[in-house]
């Protein structure tokens, strides 16, 4: 029979780390599975792995010479792994044993790792990496990394030296692993929240309805803002005429609000009557005489353009107070169509402020949103005899005048309004219609206050001052909104 040797070697701490050659390897689904979690195999004659050990215990067993060292040798390992660590890996990538031999007095022995065992640790270097930095975005957290030679070029990151990331067990506080050789930077992420707009579709109430053309409307104000550029006024049209001056416009403008009144029209033929006078008296010199017939022969004009059933000649003359002819008149209406060459059609502010209003109104009650309606279109009213308001465009006549009367209607006149609670009142919806900021009509809106204060505080009885808008708008139909107090902006 053959005998088994208890230990064939001499010394039994000499044979230690040399790989045993006829120690079975894993096989099959354990070893894939064991490379897919990526963790160092080698052979068990290594010291410091402990996950191999305990799942091959299982494995079988050859009864050889060798295999009672082996389970000798197991004891020992167990022994030492009580006593120290058995590893420690090196900058290089080696492992150094850290057994009993070292107290021995034995020499340190170093065993290099094959290239898999070193790819595998550094994906898990990288993969360590990847979380820290996944978890440093979380908190919205950016990792800026200094080296030695950024650090001279730029002196501020030597302010910010107080946020270096340094793992320190008293404080807990965790540093960036994987990053070697290198000094990190937190550098909080400055948040800039944009407010969303809230805009409200004004048009969405009509859509079922084919006279509103919903579907066009946005184009339809966007071509009038165009022309409204192209048919504006200059500031010194009347410097043609030889006699007629800003007095002379103003009260015939005034007037035009009493024969409006009186015949009942569209406040459309109000505007475009005012329009058309102006550009005739830019193109043609008028004498004074003349100067009243131009006009009624002007609002004649309009409201055939307007009314389905416009005045006849006959009422005309008779407003004037038989001062014309009926030949006059349609002979004077022959003469401004051909000076305008039948161009009739101008972009005015009341085409403009109805659509505002709606955009203003949205939220409100309908007691206050008629009373906003009347107040706008009193303050666009009082522009009209006014020569000083022709430089403003009519949209921004528009926007400043539901602004004013926006801002007076929702407020007490006895508090202060600053420059958040101005910008309040002209919401994002107003803005989005309008195409204006606050700060592109505050001067419109200022000089508008202006002109409110001054006809608020005359007396009615004065006929000097241009006070017809003012009187037409205290009566009870019309809410008597020319008695309310305009705020100052």
């Amino acid at each position: 029979m053959f005998e088994y040797q208890t230990n064939p070697f001499q010394n039994e701490n000499e044979n230690l780390n040399l790989y045993n050659p006829q120690r079975q390897v894993l096989k099959g689904k354990q070893q894939i599975n064991i490379r897919k979690k990526a963790v160092l195999k080698t052979s068990k004659s290594f010291n410091y792995s402990k996950q191999i050990s305990s799942k091959n215990s299982q494995g079988t067993r050859q009864r050889t010479v060798l295999g009672r060292v082996n389970a000798n040798q197991k004891k020992n390992v167990n022994q030492n792994n009580k006593n120290s660590k058995t590893h420690k890996l090196t900058k290089n990538g080696n492992i150094t044993l850290k057994n009993n031999q070292r107290q021995n007095g034995q020499k340190k022995v170093l065993l290099k790792r094959s290239v898999s065992q070193r790819v595998v640790s550094q994906r898990e270097n990288s993969s360590k990496m990847m979380k820290n930095k996944e978890r440093l975005q979380k908190k919205n957290i950016t990792v800026k990394i200094n080296q030695g030679e950024n650090k001279k070029k730029n002196p501020e990151s030597q302010k910010l030296s107080s946020f270096k990331i340094k793992k320190d067990s008293r404080t807990g506080s965790r540093g960036v692993r994987g990053l070697d050789n290198k000094k990190t930077i937190i550098q909080k992420k400055q948040r800039k929240v944009k407010k969303k707009k809230k805009i409200y579709n004004i048009d969405r109430p009509y859509i079922k309805n084919s006279q509103y053309v919903t579907e066009f409307v946005q184009d339809i104000y966007s071509n009038q803002k165009k022309k409204e550029i192209e048919q504006m006024t200059p500031v010194d049209f009347l410097s043609i005429q030889r006699k007629v001056d800003e007095n002379m416009r103003g009260i015939l403008f005034d007037w035009f609000s009493e024969v409006h009144l009186k015949f009942k029209l569209k406040t459309e033929v109000l505007y475009l009557t005012c329009k058309i006078v102006d550009k005739f008296l830019e193109k043609k010199n008028v004498p004074v005489s003349k100067l009243q017939l131009a006009g009624i022969t002007a609002m004649l004009i309009a409201s055939k353009y307007e009314e389905i059933y416009p005045p006849e000649v006959d009422d005309f003359v008779y407003v004037t107070n038989n001062s014309y002819t009926r030949e006059e008149i349609l002979k004077m209406e022959s003469v401004i169509l051909n000076v305008l060459n039948f161009r009739v059609t101008f972009a005015s502010p009341y085409f403009f402020i109805q659509r505002y209003i709606k955009a203003a109104g949205v939220g409100m009650k309908m007691a206050q949103y008629l009373k906003l309606k009347l107040l706008s279109n009193y303050l666009l009213e009082l522009t009209l005899p006014r020569i000083n308001m022709i430089k403003y465009r009519p949209s921004q006549l528009a926007s400043a005048a539901v602004y004013l009367a926006l801002v007076t209607l929702k407020t007490d006149p006895k508090t202060k309004l600053t420059s958040t609670m101005k910008s309040l009142f002209w919401s994002d919806t107003l803005q989005y219609y309008t195409e204006y900021k606050l700060s592109d009509i505050l001067k419109c809106v200022r000089d508008l206050w202006k002109i409110s204060v001054q006809v608020g505080s005359t007396d009615l009885e004065d006929k000097t001052e241009l006070l017809t808008p003012r009187r037409k708008y205290k009566k009870k139909r019309f809410a008597r909104v020319s008695l309310i107090s305009i705020r100052k902006i």
